[in-house]
This record gives structure tokens, C-alpha cells and sequence, in this order.
């Protein structure tokens, strides 16, 4: 059974990073993909509250994973999921419909797990075009 990925931050595939770069070695980027949302400016790094009732878009990648345990595990390290973590972490990894070109794909995505009170909206919904609107972030991401 094939396993898909949903990004929409700092693993997209427009980003060279050492764990985005990781990602990209083991999978296969199949395209656009976007999910009914919000997405949030979470310092440098965005957080996606999906909702199917809202007005917003939040616009991501969708990749197949080619070794999906082993990635997914790298993954969880990362975003900091897990039991090992505690149970409020920033994150939570779920598996939630994509909609991909005309299709849609149940991918594995990384949910924001807090309170997003006070935090800013990324009104566009798209992480890579906020970047550039925010040079900060583009500096920052090159640092990594």
C-alpha cells in the first residue's frame, strides 16, 4: 500500500534544508495539493488547523513516500510526536484528504496541537509565497 505525505511548511519542496532534503531523498514529489483551513506564522515555521467548514485554503505538496515507517519515524523526531514527547506537543501527525489536481489522496500531515489564540493568520494559506512576502524567514531558513 502506497503512503502519502502532506507539507505545507519548511519540507516543501522548494526548500533545502538538512530534514527537508532528507525527505525529498526518500520520496517522490507528486504535485500541488490543498486541504479547506487555516494555516498560522508560528516563528518560523507554519501550523496547519485543518476545518472543512472554512473559507480558508491552505496549499501544500503531496509526496509518496518510498520507505514510509522509516521516513515517517525521522519525521516524528523531527516535528517532536510521540508518547516520548508528552501529550502536548506542538504537533500531532494524522492522516487527513487532500485534494491533489483532480483527485483525492488520504495523506499523513503534521497538525498544529495547540491553541492557536493570538497567533497570525497566514492569510493566503501558502507558506512558500508568505516567505517571500517575509525576508526574516527566508534568511533564517538559509542559516539552517
Amino acid at each position: 500500500m502506497k503512503e502519502y505525505l502532506f507539507v505545507y511548511g519548511t519540507l516543501m519542496a522548494n526548500i533545502k534544508t538538512g530534514i527537508a532534503n532528507k525527505l525529498h531523498e526518500h520520496s517522490r514529489f507528486l504535485g500541488d495539493g490543498w486541504i479547506k483551513g487555516k494555516l498560522y506564522d508560528l516563528g518560523h515555521y507554519p501550523g496547519l488547523i485543518p476545518d472543512l467548514n472554512s473559507e480558508s485554503t491552505v496549499f501544500g505538496h503531496v509526496f509518496e513516500l518510498f520507505h514510509p515507517l522509516k521516513t515517517i519515524k525521522i519525521l516524528d523526531e523531527y516535528e517532536n510526536v510521540g508518547q516520548r514527547f508528552g501529550i502536548e506537543n506542538e504537533y500531532r501527525r494524522e492522516r487527513i484528504n487532500i485534494t491533489l489536481e483532480n483527485r483525492i489522496v488520504e495523506c499523513w500531515a503534521y497538525i498544529y496541537n495547540l491553541s492557536p489564540n493570538n497567533l497570525p493568520v497566514i492569510t493566503s494559506g501558502n507558506y512558500l509565497e508568505y516567505l517571500t512576502q517575509n525576508r526574516q524567514y527566508l534568511d533564517f531558513l538559509k542559516s539552517l
